[in-house]
């Protein structure tokens, strides 16, 4: 289920993060990293910052093409870290896909249901859950639930402070920002009523 504030996006959202590239310079890079040309591309626009392609070789491979933001960009130390990470991880060339890693918490799995449900909560009925538990079994325990708020709180947080080093366009990100402080206020309100351990 799509929780964020439009749905689906079907547009690039513009932040500093992103760069622009033209055809002739997705082929350029692909012919240098693997040896074949771009015969097509589509931009993958979903999120908030990311810069990223789906890319058709000249040779029939399909591969995603992710660019880190301009070189004179200046990043939050995480993104640092995450850019460097990532650049080590694509290298190796049986990693399928990493998703939000930045956002995850190793060895938590209550942690990776916080982006998909994004500005909602997790319901015993999602089927996201109903997926999960067809592998895994997982209580929504009340401690749980304290956890993912926190989880959440974290994720909102870092949402907020993104913001300022992106400079996403104020009319695009005014109703995030709005979403994500109801959002924020909600989840604190509920961790503030829980009972000390």
């Amino acid at each position: 289920m799509d929780r964020r504030p439009d749905g689906p996006h079907n547009h690039a959202v513009e932040s500093r993060t992103k760069r622009r590239l033209s055809g002739a310079e997705l082929d350029g890079l692909a012919r240098r990293a693997l040896g074949a040309g771009v015969v097509a591309s589509t931009e993958l626009t979903d999120g908030y910052a990311n810069a990223v392609w789906r890319l058709t070789l000249d040779d029939g491979r399909e591969v995603v093409l992710k660019l880190a933001p301009p070189p004179d960009f200046e990043q939050l130390g995480y993104e640092r870290f995450l850019l460097r990470t990532e650049a080590e991880a694509y290298a190796t060339p049986r990693i399928q896909a990493i998703i939000d890693h930045e956002r995850a918490f190793w060895g938590d799995p209550l942690a990776e249901f916080v982006t998909p449900t994004i500005f909602g909560d997790l319901e015993e009925d999602d089927p996201l859950l109903a997926g999960y538990r067809e592998v895994t079994p997982l209580e929504l325990t009340p401690a749980a639930r304290v956890r993912l708020d926190l989880y959440r709180a974290y994720l909102y947080l870092i949402m907020l402070v993104e913001n300022g080093p992106r400079q996403y366009p104020e009319r695009e990100y005014a109703p995030v920002r709005d979403l994500v402080n109801a959002s924020l206020a909600r989840v604190l309100d509920r961790l503030a009523r829980c009972p000390a351990r």
